[in-house]
């Protein structure tokens, strides 16, 4: 895709903006990505951010944080945007806090890319970061998916708010953290034309390769510096580690909560996964069989 198409694209979803009227400092930005923490917000964000800076030749791979947005304006990118878990925190937050009005709120016009992964899978993952990488988290793994700030019922409120939105496939775009396991290539490639992008099969080749589990794990390994720009903060862990469990990227698996949990707790959890969860998502029963 040469430069010139590039630039009318970034033109003409700039044009669409956001609805919010006079430039402000997010003027430009086409869409915002939001899911859980732990569902690939990252391997989306690196895959996503390799495939513009291949596309508009640039130094790095931008991690499409909203630090960018005036350099990528400056370059015409196609895609401007952040990946946020808003308006979701960890302190006193719990299920019941969450409404349509702060869940959706400030969202404009923008599209989504909604991420979403099996909640056991995600609440494992939240669980080992907690523990390990930042330690702000010292009970155990049953004691964090029953937590009402952090659990299983806050996930399944999140997302089955943002199930009423699924209908508008215009404006919301789901991301399963499985398919992209199965087929990234095929994702990232939904992922552009959702976004107005017409792929460059190349391009999104590459991209796949940079963002995969191999490539970060060796990257985080290394110690290889990727800070956000609008706060600084290191992307990967960066610093040695005595457990694979503290690294950000630690394991990529699907199903692999199975050998987490005993069964009976497996039983009680996929039984509120298939009561609760709306069944779009296509969890609901999803791993089931493989308990004896």
């Amino acid at each position: 895709m040469g430069k010139s198409i590039l630039s009318w694209i970034g033109s003409t979803l700039r044009t669409k903006s956001t609805g919010l009227g006079d430039p402000t400092p997010n003027a430009g930005q086409n869409f915002v990505g939001i899911g859980y923490p732990k569902v690939g917000n990252t391997w989306l964000r690196m895959t996503l951010g390799k495939y513009v800076q291949l596309e508009l030749g640039l130094e790095k791979a931008p991690l499409m944080d909203k630090g960018e947005f005036e350099s990528l304006r400056r370059f015409n990118s196609p895609v401007i945007g952040e990946f946020t878990h808003r308006p979701l925190e960890w302190e006193t937050q719990v299920a019941e806090s969450l409404t349509a009005a702060n869940v959706f709120a400030e969202l404009g016009d923008l599209r989504v890319l909604l991420l979403i992964r099996h909640p056991l899978d995600t609440l494992v993952s939240l669980y080992m970061h907690n523990k390990y990488r930042n330690g702000s988290y010292a009970g155990s793994l049953i004691g964090l998916v029953d937590d009402p700030v952090h659990g299983l019922e806050k996930y399944i409120k999140f997302y089955n708010l943002w199930a009423t939105r699924l209908d508008k496939s215009n404006r919301v775009h789901l991301w399963r953290y499985e398919d992209a396991k199965a087929d990234a290539v095929a994702q990232l490639e939904a992922v552009l034309v959702f976004l107005g992008v017409r792929p460059n099969a190349r391009s999104v080749v590459e991209a796949v390769k940079y963002g995969s589990f191999e490539n970060m794990k060796s990257m985080e390994s290394r110690g290889e510096e990727l800070r956000y720009e609008s706060s600084g903060f290191a992307v990967l862990a960066n610093k040695g580690r005595g457990t694979n469990d503290a690294f950000h990227v630690r394991e990529g698996q699907v199903g692999a909560y199975l050998k987490h949990f005993e069964n009976s707790e497996l039983r009680r959890l996929h039984r509120v996964i298939d009561d609760k969860l709306d069944s779009r998502f296509g969890y609901t029963a999803h791993f089931n069989h493989a308990l004896t």
